[in-house]
């Protein structure tokens, strides 16, 4: 099974067993006997990673809803690579915040005019 659907799977078990909402719309799904059926599609899940990645965080101290078994291509000692699976941890659109964007502080530069504009201030 693709990491994919994998993920895919755990998030129709999460939203059949109530612990997860819905996104809204509407998607295709194979039953147990292989029957495509229209179901309600599962709210989506992530990794700290990837809710980073859509500009939101988990804040500090948040059990992740459910690990899902994923797997990696690891580079070997020798060069060479190989697969490996491990247990990744997923967050709920209810467990994140938008992350704010920062405003940076700019200082506008003067130009001729404003250093007048000074002069006179200073000199009335």
């Amino acid at each position: 099974m693709k990491n994919e659907e994998a993920i895919m799977q755990m998030r129709v078990n999460l939203m059949r067993n109530r612990q997860i909402g819905t996104t809204g719309r509407k998607m295709m799904w194979h039953d147990m006997d292989g029957n495509e059926i229209e179901i309600d599609e599962p709210a989506e899940i992530h990794t700290y990673a990837g809710w980073k990645k859509l500009g939101y965080q988990v804040p500090t101290g948040t059990r992740a809803k459910i690990f899902i078994p994923i797997w990696n291509s690891i580079t070997l000692g020798d060069g060479s690579t190989s697969m490996m699976q491990s247990n990744r941890a997923f967050f709920t659109p209810e467990q994140v915040q938008r992350i704010e964007e920062e405003v940076s502080n700019v200082l506008e530069v003067p130009n001729a005019g404003m250093m007048e504009e000074l002069k006179d201030m200073a000199i009335n």
